[in-house]
């Protein structure tokens, strides 16, 4: 959803007063006055509502003090576009936020819920189906859920906050293929944090390379060396110090370092 702000600034000196309003930029007038807000689409928008709730393009409002109107306008039947993502940590899914607001839409953390992709992903104007529901808000931490691998999307209902019907009332991040799912084979560490002792199941291997894993302690210290064959997941034990752990990956298709956490019991 795109939004214009109209900034009314409320003068006890201002003797000039406008009668009507453009819903973009900013205006002074005297305490008192009533003026005429008039919310007009572009081409291929419609109006929605205004930030008070007000359904009404045009309307009068009595300016008793400093006070901001926002005009909520929505794209007219057209696709939506999928919404962009930021997977640069190996345990965290993100909207990319900044992206999203430059396109036009703003909405709250709890309109957006995450889900995992079960056999094909639901389409999104038909009602859910058998993709299983993660978690709510703008991120997914895959440690938390420890479910490893698949893909992942956000959707977002942008009704929640309108009672206006929009034409189409949901978008929907990019599918993310995470930690060994097709077509895009990823690397992860289940889970990214653990206690003293603990196991950590690293996830996304190629069965068809020999894959070495050298683990560094935060010092740079070589904990331990292992080598995988055969196999798309090894198990090793996270360490038995508390601290932050690096994890090297080599084979002959992948060179890359994956982080993990061992707490204190």
């Amino acid at each position: 959803m795109k939004r214009f702000i109209l900034n009314i600034v409320c003068s006890l000196f201002c003797l000039g007063v406008m009668a009507q309003a453009n819903p973009a930029g900013g205006m002074t007038v005297n305490c008192g006055t009533w003026i005429t807000l008039c919310a007009t689409p572009h081409e291929d928008y419609h109006f929605v509502e205004w930030s008070d709730g007000n359904t009404d393009s045009l309307r009068q409002v009595e300016v008793t003090a400093d006070v901001a109107y926002i005009a909520y306008f929505a794209e007219n039947c057209v696709d939506l576009p999928d919404l962009p993502v930021v997977t640069s940590y190996d345990w965290l899914i993100m909207l990319n936020m900044k992206k999203i607001h430059e396109i036009g839409f703003y909405f709250n953390p709890e309109d957006v819920t995450w889900y995992r992709v079960i056999n094909e992903p639901d389409k999104k104007d038909e009602p859910l189906g058998d993709d299983e529901t993660v978690c709510k808000g703008y991120y997914l931490t895959l440690d938390k859920n420890l479910w490893g691998t698949g893909d992942y999307y956000a959707q977002i209902d942008i009704t929640l906050d309108s009672p206006v019907t929009l034409c189409s009332s949901v978008l929907r991040s990019v599918i993310v293929h995470f930690a060994g799912s097709d077509p895009n084979r990823q690397l992860a560490l289940l889970p990214n944090g653990t206690r003293m002792g603990g196991q950590l199941k690293l996830v996304g291997l190629n069965p068809a390379e020999e894959t070495t894993l050298h683990v560094f302690s935060s010092t740079g210290s070589l904990v331990n060396t292992f080598t995988v064959s055969g196999e798309t997941a090894f198990s090793f034990p996270a360490g038995i110090v508390s601290g932050c752990y690096h994890v090297h990956v080599q084979s002959p298709t992948v060179d890359t370092v994956l982080k993990y956490i061992v707490y204190a019991r």
